[in-house]
């Protein structure tokens, strides 16, 4: 969890809080394995081949936009694959979780501004 705010979770066990820090060099490279096996799906390949992107250029971005955060990787896998991204350079795609969400909800307020 982030340290940004003090969230307590309602546990009915026995619980061992663990700090992974975003930097953490195990959680980079639990972030390249995740993007490495991501890379494979046939979504993600069809934006690299469209981009011209390489696989370790991809894993590389995208382990430093997600700022260390597997919830951004979530959201942004999502959507390359589904080709929300298929015209945007990789480095355009937004960086962190914050971006990602105010750019989200550009792309939503864009498609229907009444709603």
């Amino acid at each position: 969890m982030r340290r940004d705010e003090d969230i307590k979770l309602r546990i009915d066990c026995e619980q061992q809080v663990f700090e992974i820090k975003q930097d953490d060099p195990n959680n980079t490279d639990d972030i390249n394995e995740y993007l490495t096996h991501a890379s494979k799906r046939e979504g993600i390949q069809t934006y690299l081949s469209k981009q011209q992107i390489d696989h370790e250029g991809f894993v590389k971005q995208l382990t430093e936009q997600s700022q260390g955060n597997f919830i951004y990787l979530y959201y942004v896998l999502y959507e390359i694959e589904r080709g929300a991204y298929a015209d945007l350079a990789l480095n355009a795609i937004p960086s962190g979780l914050q971006m990602y969400y105010e750019d989200h909800w550009q792309r939503m307020r864009g498609q229907d501004k009444d709603a």
